[in-house]
């Protein structure tokens, strides 16, 4: 209990990358806006290291194709997959086999709602199957009627990836994040340490450096996961 104050905290916080830099940046704002000679000292170098981090997480996300403005959610993917089931079925499928129920029902075995009803786990294993029908279907269907499906198909299994990352993101710690976080968690501590003894008789002066509200609040969770056990319980 009475050590904690000597731990550098900022290395256990749990928050996705763009929220921990927002929250960094505010620091490196109040660095530079204070009078305080021995804070506004930090601003510079600090300013500097958050700029290659930046940088560095910007090109590791467009190389990954995990950047937000590149990528899609899992849920718009899904939505788009529904329009185009609809649209195969209505204009290709239905019109193709209006004499072959039989053959109808091969492709979709439990109709328009086998896709646009299907779980979120059974969608990708549902589309891959009528896919793969349309294929054995060739010379009967016009050429290209899967191809936007298996498009649609590639997108949504990668937005599902970036996803789950972004969830494991989120559960890390920055400092478990690599060297240039645990790096800026330094400064952070090095700028806490500094406002402390600068304000040492009014502490309150040296909390207005960090946004701490734009953290995730973790015991908020913990405390909404207890009680969701006391509920089951």
């Amino acid at each position: 209990m009475y050590e904690a104050p000597y731990e550098n905290h900022f290395l256990n916080i749990r928050a996705a990358r763009p929220v921990f830099l927002t929250f960094a940046r505010y620091t490196h704002a109040a660095l530079l806006n204070t009078d305080n000679a021995a804070l506004k000292a930090l601003a510079a170098a600090f300013g500097a290291q958050l700029t290659e981090l930046e940088k560095s997480t910007a090109e590791r996300g467009g190389q990954d194709g995990t950047g937000q403005s590149q990528a899609r959610s899992a849920n718009d993917v899904t939505a788009s997959i529904h329009e185009w089931v609809r649209e195969a079925h209505d204009v290709h499928f239905k019109p193709q086999y209006r004499k072959q129920p039989a053959a109808l029902l091969d492709l979709l075995p439990q109709g328009l709602k086998g896709i646009t009803d299907a779980s979120v786990a059974e969608l990708p294993t549902r589309l891959q199957v009528l896919l793969d029908k349309i294929d054995g279907r060739a010379a009967e269907l016009p050429a290209g009627v899967g191809t936007q499906g298996r498009a649609l198909l590639r997108e949504l299994l990668a937005a599902r990836q970036q996803q789950a990352g972004t969830k494991k993101a989120v559960s890390d710690t920055i400092g478990d994040l690599g060297l240039d976080w645990r790096e800026v968690c330094e400064s952070l501590w090095q700028a806490h340490c500094t406002a402390l003894a600068q304000f040492h008789a009014a502490p309150h002066h040296a909390r207005a450096f960090f946004n701490y509200a734009a953290l995730p609040n973790q015991n908020a969770k913990r405390a909404a996961r207890r009680a969701a056990k006391s509920k089951v319980a």
